[in-house]
């Protein structure tokens, strides 16, 4: 094992540290005792579905049909129990020793790429306006009222076919404003976003939500994660949900 362990960190380019080195190694006595446990318990029931079967074959109160059904039952528990217990003897320590480091050295490359991919990613009008239109059709909806919609949206949703969602975040970021107000009181103005206000939840979720943003960055995200970004415009902060 010490061998082992010292070939696979002689040849690995990634440049683990001790401490990381030190998790692999305490994952792989985690499932290698986790593999013993397994392997007994196999053993335990096919030796105790065995006694069965042979006390089954023995009993006169059973016709011949029933006996037949249930020593099937109980064979073709052993069956899966046999194959079961090959797989976790077949695991030795060093195999999977070898399998956590792979999954572990992989996983740091994986997020190695991913942080680079995040800072170079180039966020981008369309990026808000995929986030404003997810949020206004379905992620936000919950809360907020738009009323008295402006003539030029109002144009291109009934003139133009353009769905609402879409008229409405062009307008934004084109230089326009939209006016939110409470689902449940439709005069209570809860803000007022144009596209400065987009720029200003940007920051905040920068900032405040890096879970979301992230999720941003890695075109990953969500109807909540829009509906954060929207209640940022309208309001500067989460309040509903």
């Amino acid at each position: 094992m010490i061998h082992l362990i010292k070939q696979i960190i002689k040849e690995s380019i990634d440049g683990l540290s001790q401490d990381e080195l030190n998790q692999i190694n305490d994952l792989t006595n985690k499932r290698y005792k986790e593999n013993q446990k397994e392997i007994e318990e196999n053993k335990n029931n096919i030796k105790n579905w065995q006694t069965v079967i042979d006390k089954i074959k023995k009993i006169d109160t059973i016709d011949d049909k029933m006996k037949e059904i249930l020593i099937k039952d109980f064979y073709q528990k052993i069956q899966y129990a046999q194959t079961y217990l090959k797989n976790f003897q077949n695991q030795s320590r060093d195999s999977i020793y070898k399998e956590i480091y792979n999954n572990f050295v992989n996983n740091k490359k994986y997020q190695q790429e991913l942080e680079l991919r995040r800072k170079n990613k180039t966020f981008t009008n369309q990026d808000i306006e995929d986030l404003f239109v997810t949020a206004l059709e379905g992620g936000s909806n919950y809360w907020y009222y738009i009323k008295n919609l402006p003539k030029e949206v109002k144009y291109n949703i009934k003139e133009r076919r353009q769905p609402a969602a879409e008229a409405i975040a062009n307008h934004v970021i084109n230089g326009g404003y939209i006016q939110f107000f409470d689902i449940e009181d439709e005069n209570e103005l809860l803000g007022t976003v144009d596209m400065d206000k987009l720029l200003d939840a940007i920051s905040l979720l920068k900032k405040d939500y890096p879970n979301t943003w992230n999720n941003i960055l890695d075109e990953n995200a969500d109807v909540e994660d829009a509906d954060i970004f929207l209640q940022l415009a309208v309001m500067g902060d989460v309040v509903f949900g």
